[in-house]
């Protein structure tokens, strides 16, 4: 069996503008239950990636953390509602997503094979 990037990605994508202030960005991702989106411009093209490791990394007010320094999976969905930690305190909530994002994405077309897609997360320790 020879998966392909489109056999398993989530249409239509869910996204966030750039713009968009942070509160209503946890609201999406509790109510769709996922833990990161796209985040895009007015036009719908790529400008970032938010997820709550974004969220707990500003929470804790510490520039110098990455993705690296974190670790999640399905299971922190809705964790925002459950953990205060993963929830900005207000003054965050209203600053807009460009503000929080992570600006290097990594994207991959729709035919990729799966398996190319596996050594791409682990090398850019995507989660």
């Amino acid at each position: 069996m020879n998966l392909k990037a489109s056999d398993i990605m989530t249409q239509p994508v869910v996204a966030v503008n750039e713009a968009a202030p942070v509160k209503d960005l946890i609201q999406l991702l509790n109510e769709k239950s996922i833990s990161g989106v796209p985040v895009v411009d007015d036009e719908g093209g790529l400008v970032g990636v938010i997820s709550i490791t974004d969220l707990l990394a500003a929470n804790i007010g510490d520039d110098e953390l990455g993705p690296a320094d974190f670790h999640t999976s399905p299971s922190m969905d809705g964790l925002t509602e459950l953990n205060p930690l993963l929830s900005p305190d207000e003054d965050i909530e209203q600053h807009p997503v460009r503000e929080l994002m992570s600006r290097n994405s990594v994207t991959a077309p729709e035919d990729s094979p799966i398996g190319a897609m596996s050594k791409i997360l682990v090398s850019n320790r995507i989660h």
